[in-house]
C-alpha cells in the first residue's frame, strides 16, 4: 500500500492508494483501491502517483511469500512511527560502548540516501551526535545484521557487534 501526503499550494491532503507494486510499475493491469475501498484502474493509479512527484509518500510493501511488511517513506526524515519503533528497540546509541539515551540520538541512515539508502526501519539506527559525526567524518562504518544487531568496523578493520536489549 502507498500512502501519499500531498501538499498542493500549502494545504495538506492525503491520498491512500492500495495496489500491487507490479501494477504501479506498469508491469500488469491489476485493479487497486483508492481511499481503501473505491476500485481504481491500474492506469489511473499510475497517473495519480506520477502527478505527485513533489509529494512525500509513506509506503507499506508486503512480501507475498512471507507476509512480512516493510514500511518506509520517500522523505529523508523518518516518520514518527519509525522513531517510536527505533527507540523501543534500541535504548542507547548503537556504537559499541556508548550509553547515550536513544531519545537524545540522531536517527541515521545505515546506507546513506545519497547512495540509494531508503528511509526504512532496516536502514535506520540511533546514533548520538558524536558517533553520527564519527561515522560521516572517519572510516568507521556499520551495518545491521538480520537479528537487529549492529556490526561496526573501525578504521583499522576491527569488527565490533552491539546487540539490542
Amino acid at each position: 500500500m502507498l500512502v501519499g501526503r500531498i501538499v498542493p499550494h500549502g494545504k495538506k491532503a492525503e491520498v491512500n492508494i492500495t495496489g500491487d507494486h507490479t501494477s504501479l510499475g506498469g508491469l500488469d493491469e491489476k485493479t487497486g483501491l483508492l481511499g481503501g475501498f473505491e476500485p481504481v484502474h491500474a492506469d489511473i493509479m499510475r497517473q495519480i502517483v506520477e502527478r505527485q512527484h513533489d509529494a512525500t509518500w509513506t509506503y507499506e510493501i508486503t512480501d507475498p511469500e512471507t507476509g512480512e511488511v516493510f514500511v518506509g517513506t520517500t522523505s529523508r526524515r523518518p516518520t514518527t512511527e519509525q522513531h517510536r519503533q527505533l527507540r523501543a528497540r534500541y535504548k542507547t546509541c548503537v556504537h559499541p560502548g556508548c550509553r547515550f539515551d536513544t531519545a537524545q540520538c540522531d536517527i541515521d541512515h545505515t546506507k546513506d540516501r545519497l547512495f540509494g539508502g531508503l528511509t526504512t526501519l532496516c536502514n535506520l539506527a540511533p546514533l548520538c551526535r558524536f558517533h553520527h559525526h564519527l561515522k560521516h567524518r572517519s572510516a568507521w562504518t556499520y551495518r545491521k545484521l538480520g537479528d537487529g544487531s549492529i556490526q561496526w568496523t573501525s578504521q583499522f578493520g576491527f569488527k565490533y557487534i552491539t546487540h539490542p536489549p
